[in-house]
């Protein structure tokens, strides 16, 4: 006998840290005057911020798919330990707009006026 039920797990956040490593080129210069070499790292969404792109992409779903003002928000958030305040989430989310959807803005802007006359 098999069966299937839902279980639900509740939201929670991680602290990710990213490191960069630097190796040393052994051949380069072999009479001292060693070259380093660092690999990249990711560069953050925001600087001075840790909301990643997941935090913002809920952080939008909430507001703007499921309604949920942001001070609202910002309980939910607490609850996961991430103390974000209201402030900086609309900030997030003007930044990120302005960022990454000025493109998709511009083309719909363009293509209602194109329309429009």
């Amino acid at each position: 006998m098999a069966s299937r039920e839902a279980v639900y797990v509740p939201a929670h956040t991680v602290c990710r840290n990213v490191y960069a490593k630097t190796y040393k080129c052994q051949h380069c210069h072999p009479n001292g005057g060693a070259k380093l070499a660092t690999a990249k790292t990711p560069s953050s969404l925001f600087n001075h911020s840790y909301i990643s792109s997941s935090i913002l992409a809920t952080i939008a779903a909430n507001k703007f798919d499921l309604a949920v003002p942001f001070n609202r928000q910002e309980r939910m958030w607490q609850a996961t330990n991430l103390e974000l305040d209201s402030k900086q989430m609309a900030n997030a989310v003007i930044k990120g707009a302005k960022r990454f959807l000025k493109l998709l803005s511009d083309f719909l802007v363009n293509r209602y006026y194109t329309l429009s006359r």
